[in-house]
């Protein structure tokens, strides 16, 4: 097994994973990825995405066009991903569900049979389709590396009627959109695997989205830069990258210009890894963290159409960011209930789009730059018509 206990500058650890072969060749990546674009591009229907919300995984689904798609929670991916390893591409002569059931391709096991679902698009259970349910080894990334599978773009986003599964399944299956970085840590009894993550940016403390660096943005911004800036130099890299962009929709100009600018600013950082058996939980937890607050009544939860957030003040956070960039239809809502200070008691009511440029106006600040949230003990310019007392 890997050991990735250590300290790393972001391209020191994307090298030792090249060396490693943990990623597959440059040359399988680019072979699937033009392979699986030249049946995406023509395919209208049997495709596999992400399972969320009301298309929970283990399931298909017929939309009102007609279009079929089945849903998976990551094992699909990663099972692709394993295909894409050892193989590199195929023609998809039978179509993505062809490959996934001719060659014993994983999707997730079924979630429990009361998870809500959309009953009127659905099809039938996954397991009555030749689907292989089950869980992905990941041979060697995650089972010999204690390697995890990050998407570069988001996958798992809501899955609404103006959103296609074909679009959904690009971004979910392509081989050019995953970055791999370590397994956190899963303590079972006396048993632990997986490593503590933590991010320096400048020598100072750089706050982690889910405690995860496969989770939090600037890292797979950079770790992705890498990868590409390498499969450019390979032949038909350039070919595989903006069919990659073209099934993401992102702006392939755009993208090749953020290369080098991230790859600079990679300097700036610096990945720790700890193994999860080598450290005491009580250490773990002074390393703050989005999502460890001093506020005891503190939450933070995705309701209907709101992100809901509890607090003792006014407080926001990259994570509300980033929920509100996820979930577009979504405002935000932070119920405010004080135990001192100066900020009245009620609720705030703001707007995504108002919400997302409030935070932006504080992000590149000193205290947003080290511990990425921004605070007040009363209530801030410019949101007293979204507050309301209570």
């Amino acid at each position: 097994m890997t050991d990735w206990n250590g300290k790393y500058s972001p391209e020191e650890f994307y090298r030792k994973t090249i060396s490693l072969q943990c990623y597959p060749s440059f040359e399988h990546l680019i072979e699937m990825q033009l392979s699986f674009y030249q049946w995406w591009i023509q395919a209208d229907s049997g495709f596999i995405i992400r399972g969320h919300q009301n298309f929970p995984r283990a399931r298909v689904y017929k939309m009102p066009d007609g279009t079929v798609f089945a849903s998976s929670d990551n094992e699909a991916c990663v099972s692709f991903y394993e295909y894409t390893y050892h193989n590199g591409g195929n023609p998809f002569v039978n179509g993505l569900f062809g490959l996934f059931q001719k060659e014993r391709l994983f999707l997730s096991y079924p979630i429990q049979k009361d998870k809500s679902y959309n009953s009127e698009l659905f099809i039938s259970d996954a397991s009555q389709s030749s689907f292989r349910m089950g869980g992905a080894t990941g041979d060697p990334f995650r089972s010999v590396h204690q390697l995890k599978l990050s998407h570069y773009l988001e996958a798992a986003e809501n899955l609404h009627f103006k959103v296609s599964p074909k679009h959904r399944c690009g971004v979910f299956l392509s081989p050019l959109n995953v970055v791999l970085t370590p397994k956190t840590p899963r303590i079972q009894g006396n048993n632990a695997s997986g490593f503590y993550h933590g991010l320096k940016k400048d020598g100072e403390r750089f706050s982690l989205y889910k405690k995860d660096v496969g989770e939090t943005r600037v890292v797979l911004e950079i770790l992705h830069a890498f990868l590409i800036r390498d499969l450019l130099e390979i032949d038909n890299g350039l070919l595989a990258y903006k069919a990659y962009c073209d099934m993401c929709q992102l702006d392939f100009q755009k993208q090749i210009a953020l290369i080098p600018t991230l790859i600079h600013e990679s300097k700036d950082y610096q990945f720790d890894f700890d193994k999860a058996s080598k450290r005491a939980e009580n250490v773990r937890h002074k390393i703050p963290q989005i999502g460890d607050r001093k506020e005891k009544v503190w939450t933070s939860e995705y309701k209907g159409k709101a992100i809901r957030v509890g607090s003792t003040r006014f407080y926001v956070t990259q994570n509300h960011y980033d929920d509100l960039v996820r979930y577009p239809e979504c405002d935000l809502c932070i119920e405010v209930n004080p135990r001192k200070g100066n900020h009245p008691k009620g609720v705030y009511k703001i707007p995504n789009e108002k919400a997302k440029k409030f935070i932006e106006s504080k992000m590149g600040t000193p205290n947003w730059d080290r511990h990425q949230n921004f605070k007040q003990d009363a209530i801030p310019s410019g949101l007293t018509d979204y507050f309301t007392n209570s």
